[in-house]
């Protein structure tokens, strides 16, 4: 599969830099609502977010927001302690997706 990808050409690359970056645009709507700061330098298909300062915790943190609104996001203790007063969000998840999230968040807060 890696061959293969090395030889498709630009547009193809291009494309699905297009494709992530509209769901970073997105996703950081998300992540305002609920208070995460995000380093604006990340590259990549996730999103590191520093929790509110007032949580500390950041398995009951999402696990909150899991209970609230069906949505589940990675708690950022669970790569190691230094994880700890972070979660990760994954840009993996289709436009449609994350506006139902945007949705969601907006009806608990």
């Amino acid at each position: 599969g890696a061959m293969r990808a090395l030889n498709l050409d630009n547009e193809w690359f291009t494309k699905q830099n297009d494709i992530y970056k509209s769901r970073k645009d997105r996703m950081k709507k998300f992540a305002e609502l609920l208070g995460l700061k995000i380093d604006e330098v990340q590259k990549g298909m996730f999103l590191w977010c520093e929790m509110p300062e007032e949580e500390n915790n950041s398995i009951a943190y999402t696990d909150n927001i899991l209970y609230k609104s069906g949505i589940f996001i990675t708690p950022g203790v669970v790569f190691g302690k230094a994880g700890e007063g972070y979660v990760r969000l994954s840009l993996c998840a289709d436009l449609k997706i994350i506006d139902e999230a945007i949705r969601r968040i907006s009806n608990i807060k």
